[in-house]
């Protein structure tokens, strides 16, 4: 589990490095005023708990979401869902994943953005449901590696609020996520690859530690 937080946090600090070289001159990409987004993408994850019993279990999680852009305003929309099986010598049964989040985002910079809003997670085995619910606060950040065609991007959160129903409550979550985005010549469509790692800390000093790679096929458009 240490060794997997440790390279979570080596990866993003990387990926953080990398995008604010990228980022010291504006993105060139046209400002629309009002703009539609979206996507859809598999991830392969892995979920591992630490406590008094250490487990782990792997999947492949389907997603999709969507932004509305109102000028400097986004509202973005995601849901996710999939199955994890234990890993070897992990006890116990599957679990279905469901991920739910809604954001109101503002353009500070053409290269930064800031956000929060609502993010609901379940894990649900057929002894019950394990609900997370938080507000979080979360910073963007992008650049261009290649002009209009290949893009960086490094995106950092926190649990302003939470709470769980399992192990005393929630006591604090954060995590983060780097990718690069390459942009389809004379289409619509992009493609992005993203590495992504998520900690949530119970109560009772228990923790789950959620990381993924993620492919995603991107459409942006009026």
């Amino acid at each position: 589990m240490t060794r997997a937080v440790s390279r979570a946090r080596t990866l993003l600090a990387a990926a953080c490095a990398l995008v604010a070289v990228t980022i010291t001159t504006p993105t060139a990409r046209a400002q629309r005023p009002l703009s539609v987004s979206g996507g859809a993408g598999i991830t392969s994850a892995r979920l591992s708990r630490e406590g008094t019993l250490d487990r782990a279990w792997t999947g492949a999680i389907m997603g999709a979401g969507g932004t509305l852009r109102l000028n400097r305003f986004l509202l973005d929309a995601q849901y996710a869902q999939g199955t994890l099986t234990p890993e070897a010598g992990t006890l116990g049964d599957g679990e279905d994943f469901v991920d739910g989040a809604l954001q109101l985002r503002f353009q500070v910079l053409p290269w930064l953005t800031v956000g929060a809003g609502p993010h609901i997670r379940a894990f649900i085995t057929p002894a019950g449901t394990s609900r997370w619910t938080r507000f979080e606060g979360r910073v963007r950040a992008e650049g261009e590696l290649i002009n209009s065609i290949v893009f960086a991007h490094f995106e950092g959160w926190f649990a302003a609020a939470v709470d769980a129903n399992v192990q005393g409550g929630g006591s604090g979550a954060q995590g983060g996520e780097a990718g690069v985005l390459v942009r389809l010549p004379r289409t619509p469509l992009a493609l992005q690859l993203t590495y992504l790692a998520d900690r949530a800390e119970f109560a009772n000093g228990a923790s789950e530690f959620l990381e993924g790679v993620r492919f995603t096929v991107l459409f942006d458009r009026y």
